[in-house]
């Protein structure tokens, strides 16, 4: 495994990262790597013949009270269990090369990505288009891995790609849970064990939902309404949006469709933002 953090450097590696006749993989983490990246990694790894992981906290994905200095980082940790993992690049972005002080050049998609964390966080879609059109740009990989839990991010980077005529293929795994049902992601090892509790809720709020579509109830609004029901029992959360859209456009839907129907949700357990789907 080799790990770099230039533009320059990768000019110089292109022809051995890149190699005519062999797939090329890109995994994009913010690093602090757990469960949900070591199981996207491990299925990547079989898919590709060379397979790159970048790791990078991007400062557009966040806001001025967002703290992004806060967010985990665990480099050493992370370059430990890429190796482990078999990965054969690691790229760790300096934040001075991506985005410099003069940078003013954003994607935006205006569709998917424009209601739900679209509306609650406005800056974000840009901020993480941006990036992934970079890494698109700088490495022109055959397949880019994603977990399902970042389903609106996987919506809107799938139509920049088709809007944008990137030849890369997404491919889209299941969420991984801790035992509580609790999707793993950075920011659980913030919570106190009560905290932990009260966030497992999200998911059996959504399983619920989900339980409701395959004993036959078809209707988003009595669905929503119990989910909704679910997450207010927990006193730390305070729900942002509950909606049950198409998986693909994000937009609400009339009926569920078995298969094609997401509910997602976003809410704040204390002060720490938290999203999840599952698919109906």
């Amino acid at each position: 495994m080799e790990t770099f953090s230039s533009i320059a450097e990768l000019s110089k590696l292109k022809d051995q990262i890149r190699v005519p006749g062999k797939t090329l993989g890109l995994v994009s983490t913010g690093g602090a790597l757990h469960a949900g990246h070591r199981r996207l990694i491990e299925t990547a790894r079989t898919e590709v013949d060379t397979l790159v992981v970048c790791i990078f906290v991007n400062p557009k994905e966040f806001s001025l009270h967002e703290k992004y200095e806060r967010y985990p980082r665990h480099k050493q940790a992370d370059l430990e269990i890429c190796k482990e993992l078999g990965v054969d690049w690691v790229y760790c972005p300096e934040t001075e090369e991506l985005f410099p002080n003069e940078y003013s050049t954003f994607i935006g998609e205006d569709q998917v990505t424009f209601d739900l964390c679209g509306q609650s966080r406005a800056h974000y879609f840009p901020g993480v288009l941006t990036v992934i059109a970079k890494y698109l740009n700088l490495f022109r990989p055959d397949l880019i891995f994603f977990g399902q839990k970042d389903a609106q991010k996987v919506a809107g980077i799938r139509r920049m790609i088709r809007d944008l005529h990137f030849e890369t293929r997404i491919e889209v795994y299941p969420t991984v849970r801790e035992d509580s049902g609790l999707a793993v992601d950075a920011r659980n090892e913030w919570f106190s064990p009560q905290q932990a509790i009260d966030a497992a809720g999200i998911y059996e709020a959504l399983a619920a939902g989900k339980s409701m579509v395959e004993n036959g109830i078809r209707n988003p609004d009595r669905i929503s309404a119990e989910v909704i029901h679910i997450l207010s029992r927990r006193r730390r959360i305070r729900i942002i949006y509950v909606a049950i859209v198409h998986r693909d456009t994000m937009a609400p839907v009339r009926e569920v469709i078995p298969g094609e129907t997401l509910i997602a949700t976003a809410v704040w357990v204390d002060e720490v933002r938290m999203i999840d789907n599952v698919t109906l």
